[in-house]
């Protein structure tokens, strides 16, 4: 059986083991910390466009469509470069990674983006959510209750049912929004409930009995449609939201967070059941440093020197580590593997050399600088390339938000590109281990 080593347990991780498992290979995962994906909310991108909350009521362009002009606008874009038929890999690595995590909607590439709410007020699309978010395409029309728990002061159902309300007025949206006091969460002590903690509460089957009680007596005769709730319908199971719907007879689901909380804790955890389920060899440990050449890969951790068939990185961009600023350049720590911007390798120690970080990350938080899509050049197999251009080493892939072309957040990027390109990362690994 061949040997294949994955360093970084996020999305793109765990899509490489899990690839690398299908073609029989022996996989062993490594990771040091927990990574971006550990900040993930309840959506799942797969780099669909980045529109207002206005045009988003009335999208109804497809997620296959969307990925189709996603690669021909971007030549350079990592799923531009795996080419061939890409709905057929959306739905073979969708299909093996959301079925293993067990806690999102399946991806239907025929259709528009689910529609869901935020956390600031706003709506947008998202290629698949969490089972435990309310997609409000499912509802075109009719009054939407949207819970308010005076207490959860990370929450403000008022705010995001009023803000709701206008955008769907605006956009000629049949949808009406309407907040609802619930009476829970009112204890003293309540009010100083971290996000995780007031989840982890309706992981309690009590607290879900009250939790409906509350709903039912707030909800009164008053003829709702459907509930949206904050993301609080637990932190380790994803049941709560069937339960809480079962038992009040209508649809009922969450709005999604944009950083951690009981969203991306059920993320993490549904991660580690599924590599146990894979049958990957998990360890947590930090890779010293690795080598890459023509006669094959190793890298260095805390406890031995692993010398496997092939090895994936999916160590993930600047914000996890996987990528690192020396010199004032961007840079693949491990491998010492140079970066590359829109297709070409960075120019290092030119005249860019040291250039000025707010120049090239920018400093305007809603336009990012060209420095967020810097990241590994690879090939069409996801093999990095040197500065000039040429595979490094015929066992060593890369994959996720480590890759050039992928932004941290918006248009390009997302948790299913990092699956797709998982995918592709370790299928290809475990062929090139096997031969």
């Amino acid at each position: 059986m061949s040997d294949v080593v994955v360093v970084g347990g996020g999305i793109a991780g765990l899509a490489a083991a899990l690839g690398a498992r299908q073609e029989g290979a022996r996989v062993t995962v490594i990771e040091a910390h927990p990574g971006a994906t550990a900040l993930a909310g309840g959506a799942w991108d797969l780099g669909d466009r980045s529109r207002g909350s206005i045009d988003s009521f009335t999208e109804r362009r497809s997620v296959a469509r969307l990925l189709d002009e996603l690669v021909r606008r971007d030549k350079a874009h990592p799923l531009a470069l795996i080419g061939g038929d890409l709905e057929l890999l959306a739905k073979e690595s969708h299909a093996l990674v959301l079925d293993a995590l067990a806690i999102y909607a399946p991806l239907e590439l025929d259709r528009a983006p689910s529609l869901v709410a935020t956390d600031v007020g706003l709506v947008r699309r998202a290629a698949t959510a969490q089972r435990a978010v309310l997609d409000l395409d499912t509802l075109p029309e009719g009054r939407i209750a949207v819970a308010n728990f005076p207490a959860a002061r990370e929450h403000d159902g008022r705010f995001a049912a009023a803000s709701l309300g206008e955008l769907a007025s605006d956009a000629g949206d049949a949808r009406r929004f309407c907040a609802v006091e619930v009476e829970m969460l009112r204890r003293g002590r309540d009010v100083w409930l971290h996000p995780h903690e007031a989840g982890a509460l309706f992981d309690d089957e009590r607290a879900r009995d009250r939790l409906v009680r509350a709903l039912g007596r707030a909800l009164g005769g008053s003829g709702f449609d459907a509930v949206l709730l904050p993301p609080l319908l637990g932190e380790n199971t994803d049941t709560a939201w069937a339960r809480v719907r079962e038992s009040l007879a209508m649809p009922v689901g969450e709005w999604i967070s944009s950083l951690a909380g009981p969203q991306s804790a059920r993320l993490t955890r549904a991660i580690a059941r599924a590599f146990t389920r894979a049958s990957a060899s998990y360890f947590r440990g930090r890779v010293r440093s690795g080598r890459a050449d023509a006669s094959g890969v190793a890298v260095e951790t805390e406890r031995e020197t692993k010398k496997p068939g092939a090895l994936v990185l999916a160590t993930g961009g600047l914000f996890a580590g996987g990528l690192a600023l020396l010199n004032g350049e961007p840079e693949e720590p491990l491998f010492r593997l140079p970066t590359y911007l829109d297709g070409k390798p960075l120019a290092v120690g030119s005249s860019r050399s040291g250039r000025d970080p707010a120049l090239f990350f920018g400093s305007d938080p809603f336009t990012p600088g060209e420095g967020f899509r810097t990241g590994v050049g690879v090939d069409g197999q996801l093999r990095p390339l040197d500065a000039h251009g040429h595979v490094i080493s015929a066992g060593l892939f890369a994959a996720g938000s480590l890759l050039a072309g992928i932004p941290i957040a918006g248009e390009g990027g997302g948790l299913g590109v990092a699956a797709m390109t998982g995918f592709v990362a370790g299928r290809n690994a475990a062929r090139h281990a096997g031969s």
